[in-house]
């Protein structure tokens, strides 16, 4: 029992990184307890909730309170009915954009394959000093660029499967590059328009992307980086991938002119063997 109760909380991370809170909690009991270890004041997402909803809850404040850049379950250690998990997470708190980083433990507590009882413990009074302080000096305004507003287009468009929406906002001189990676069909460096077509009909003639998750935007004029990750099978032999990405895009009077992709292309290679 306790190799499946370690493998359910994995899946429900697995599920809380790709944002899909439902199957999270769908995974709670009606009854649940639900707490991170702290004090409301302190924190905000901080102090114990009861049922799904109270569940729901935590999370819509959790995602009010920071912007999560970095989230990582890296231990785990089952007995009995109980699941401990050791992590580390980096955020920037959304209030004044002071930014950090802490280890964490949480508890799950599952029985008839539920979780009954959450506990989340944080170095509450590194949150608390951060969430409190005064507005950082490098603190952007809250407002998005419109360099950004464009590229949030092209991946909403990207994960409906919008080809033609993407191919016309990629200027006539735009380079693209991604990998060098041999094994891959979209290797090499594509330009404008019809590179874009070239290169995306590659990337699907071996590639089903399954989605395009990003956390993490650092905007600067014309400059944008997205950072997340994406998820797939390789088309031809069903194999699963999921790889961290880094996309860097430079716009102009609506147009990309240059863009650049880093993820882990062996990953990406790996799916496609047979």
């Amino acid at each position: 029992m306790s190799n499946a109760n370690v493998k359910f909380v994995q899946d429900l991370y697995a599920a809380f990184k790709r944002r899909d809170l439902q199957t999270v909690l769908d995974g709670l009991a009606p009854e649940v307890s639900w707490g991170m270890v702290g004090r409301a004041e302190d924190v905000p997402m901080a102090g114990l909730r009861h049922g799904k909803a109270g569940a729901a809850d935590f999370f819509r404040i959790m995602a009010e309170t920071v912007e999560m850049t970095s989230f990582e379950p890296r231990e785990f250690l089952a007995a009995e009915d109980k699941v401990f998990i050791w992590g580390h997470w980096s955020w920037i708190m959304r209030n004044n954009g002071r930014s950090g980083e802490n280890d964490w433990l949480h508890v799950f507590t599952i029985r008839d394959g539920k979780v009954v009882s959450w506990r989340g413990h944080n170095d509450t009074g590194l949150l608390a000093a951060a969430y409190h302080a005064a507005p950082a000096a490098t603190a952007k305004p809250a407002g998005k660029t419109e360099a950004r507003k464009l590229v949030e287009t092209l991946i909403d468009a990207f994960n409906r499967g919008d080809l033609p929406t993407i191919i016309a906002h990629f200027g006539e001189d735009c380079p693209l590059r991604e990998t060098r990676a041999p094994e891959l069909p979209y290797a090499g460096t594509f330009t404008g328009p019809a590179g874009a077509q070239k290169f995306f009909d590659g990337m699907l003639s071996a590639l089903t992307p399954s989605r395009l998750d990003i956390d993490h935007w650092l905007c600067e004029g014309e400059h944008v980086v997205a950072m997340g990750s994406w998820a797939g099978t390789g088309r031809h032999t069903g194999k699963s991938f999921e790889s961290h990405l880094a996309l860097y895009f430079r716009v102009r009077d609506g147009k990309v002119i240059a863009f650049r992709g880093h993820d882990d292309t062996a990953v990406i290679a790996a799916a496609l063997r047979r």
